[in-house]
């Protein structure tokens, strides 16, 4: 696993300890002042403690500000924290996730190579699915589930022309026709396994072996592959 924490967080930490060192300091210092000021005052004409009182106010609210930072900034750590662990448990599993990328490995006709879901809000007239290549070439093409739902595709690396197509990457590209004759794209989810974990700016991240990176958020829902 590679975990990679950024100089956001470190930052956010330094700042705060910053702040509530500076402003201790400051609180200190008025105080020494202000017992100074009593002490040598005019018995007969006092200070009037009415500026006194509010900057104490003041300094008092920075502090209990500066606190409420620090508490939420621990709060962030251990949502943080408990998202890794969630992530941890992720590696080596296969995550469905928005996208169209899928890898084929040495294609055998019968044998899936790569799953995909898309979902219907409606019935549509048809649901054509195609296969790309990097070249943008159309190397399959077949027709998916026209109900309403969701549908799960395997596809077994097999060509439009009966034979296994080269190993790499490819994209899904799913158009549907509703009843009406209007023609739209449909959002392809895959699975792709979890390689390692990564923690960005505070948010965790899923490096998948096909080179994609995810939010942890778009994982929809994880299983165990069935070579494992």
């Amino acid at each position: 696993m590679t975990t990679t924490v950024t100089a956001a967080s470190t930052a956010r930490d330094q700042a705060l300890q910053t702040a509530s060192q500076k402003a201790t300091g400051d609180f200190n210092m008025f105080l020494k002042l202000l017992a100074a000021q009593l002490q040598n005052q005019d018995p007969l004409n006092p200070t009037d403690s009415t500026e006194f009182t509010s900057q104490i106010a003041t300094y008092s609210q920075l502090e209990q500000q500066i606190n409420t930072n620090k508490n939420l900034n621990e709060l962030l750590k251990q949502n943080n924290f408990g998202a890794q662990a969630l992530a941890v448990s992720y590696m080596g599993k296969e995550v469905l996730v928005p996208g169209g990328g899928i890898t084929i490995e040495n294609a055998v006709a019968g044998v899936p190579q790569a799953t995909f879901g898309y979902e219907l809000d409606a019935g549509m007239s048809t649901v054509d699915i195609s296969v790309v290549n990097q070249f943008g070439q159309v190397v399959a093409n077949f027709a998916g589930d026209k109900t309403a739902g969701g549908h799960t595709v395997a596809w077994d690396g097999i060509g439009a022309d009966g034979q296994p197509v080269p190993n790499g990457s490819y994209t899904l590209r799913i158009k549907a026709t509703d009843l009406n004759g209007k023609e739209g794209a449909i959002s392809a989810y895959t699975f792709g396994r979890v390689r390692e974990v990564e923690t960005l700016n505070g948010i965790v991240n899923l490096a998948l072996q096909d080179g994609r990176s995810v939010s942890l958020d778009d994982v929809m829902s994880v299983r165990t592959p069935s070579n494992s």
